[in-house]
């Protein structure tokens, strides 16, 4: 018989799941990221366990671990940022428990909200079980683009510069301006206020999301003002992720995000990564652009989420 503990250690299989993941990424970005994880993924998980705001759960038989859970509060906000079943696992019914006992939790704790968006790495479709629980489901891609790109290749001298700590706020401001009636709002705690959108800038800078450089975080600037900002970072060996792009409303529509994906890519390719990736919202005005840039979509990513009415 199974049983859910919250863990405070990583399960003495935890090679199990990093091997897994890593053949799943192989497919995704290829063997050197696959292998980077499989060298990285240990200790990855085992700093973050050992985080305050971050708990893990997981189901085991005996001293085996089926199953894991990790879960991410930020502030009256809780993020699922990993759910993992065991291929020899699947089929029981495991994520279901997993994840409802995650959500009583977390609702009980009195939360405003649960976000649920995570590569999922199994061949498991959780869809059925956050819809069951009262989630909203979003569907979003994962996008990737081959370096070098004629599509996000200009000759013209970049129109974009790095941005410094000293500018972290101005950034801030442009990312939630960017997102003020935006449906993105639901999914993202970033978007939301000032105060969470620095965060974020903040923890992008300080390589929290993956290594970054000075040139990964950009600004279009003009008469004074900043006009849209972008963002990224490194999730693996020579593979670059876009993790925000914002354009003031009153400066959309100008190819200003267009501009800002190609310099970054640029960026990234000068610093020697092979491929640039972002995540997307199916429906969402800003995919025809990424087509429009070369970006493909990799795989579907659903996300899930949950508002306290």
């Amino acid at each position: 018989m199974s049983q859910l503990q919250h863990l405070d250690e990583l399960p003495p299989n935890f090679p199990d799941f990093a091997n897994e993941v890593a053949d799943a990424m192989e497919t995704m970005y290829g063997p050197e990221a696959a292998a980077h994880y499989r060298g990285a993924a240990e200790a990855q998980f085992r700093g973050a366990i050992q985080h305050p705001s971050v708990d893990m759960l997981g189901c085991y038989e005996g001293k085996r671990a089926l199953a894991l859970l990790v879960t991410i509060q930020r502030g009256m906000v809780t993020q699922f940022s990993f759910l993992h079943v065991l291929e020899d696992a699947l089929g029981r019914g495991i994520e279901q428990r997993l994840v409802a006992e995650a959500v009583r939790i977390h609702r009980a704790g009195g939360v405003d909200a649960i976000l649920a968006e995570y590569v999922q790495f199994a061949s498991l479709d959780d869809r059925e079980v956050y819809e069951s629980l009262g989630f909203e489901t979003i569907q979003r891609e994962l996008m990737i683009a081959t370096l070098p790109n004629p599509q996000l290749t200009r000759e013209a001298p970049p129109a974009s510069v790095e941005f410094s700590q000293d500018d972290w706020g101005d950034a801030a401001e442009v990312i939630v301006a960017a997102y003020d009636g935006h449906p993105g709002r639901r999914l993202h705690i970033e978007v939301r206020d000032f105060e969470n959108a620095l965060a974020f800038v903040q923890a992008v800078s300080e390589s929290s999301y993956g290594p970054s450089r000075p040139e990964y975080r950009r600004r279009m600037r003009q008469n004074g003002v900043t006009e849209g900002v972008i963002v990224g970072c490194e999730v693996a060996p020579r593979i670059g992720f876009i993790l925000q792009v914002a354009v003031r409303p009153e400066y959309q529509d100008r190819g200003i995000g267009g501009r800002l994906v190609s310099e970054l890519s640029q960026a990234l390719e000068a610093a020697g990564c092979a491929q640039v990736a972002l995540g997307v919202t199916s429906d969402s005005p800003a995919r025809r652009l990424y087509s429009r840039l070369g970006f493909r979509t990799l795989r579907d990513v659903p996300a899930h989420v949950w508002w306290r009415p």
